[in-house]
């Protein structure tokens, strides 16, 4: 899980997205996952990649890099991941439980963590 702290911007549209004009792609800005760092993930054969961010890549991005390299190592990501800063940094095991949606390339998730005593 990538924790950037931007979710406690939310849900404040303009704060969250960079911009609170609907379809405006233009002036997304938030962080996300550069190329390099997917590589390195890929690299360590994480199973699946979270963000508390409103995509994986970058606001201001146009090619979309992390989500190639994440997608051609089929590694699934994870977006817009709630309450991030309640997890510790080690001890925690997510599941994400997708609803069924056929023919889909993506969908909303419900997002659970078990946190080991102690944590």
């Amino acid at each position: 899980m990538v924790r950037t702290g931007w979710s406690s911007r939310w849900p404040d549209a303009k704060r969250y997205l960079g911009s609170d004009v609907p379809k405006d792609t233009q002036n997304l800005h938030f962080p996300g996952v550069s190329p390099e760092a997917a590589e390195a993930l890929v690299a360590r054969k994480v199973a699946v990649v979270g963000i508390d961010t409103a995509s994986i890549d970058h606001g201001l991005t146009r090619d979309f890099r992390a989500h190639q390299v994440f997608a051609a190592a089929q590694i699934p990501c994870l977006e817009n991941v709630a309450r991030l800063d309640e997890l510790p940094v080690t001890g925690a095991i997510v599941f994400a439980l997708p609803m069924k949606i056929g023919g889909g390339l993506g969908g909303p998730c419900r997002i659970v963590a078990l946190l080991h005593p102690g944590s």
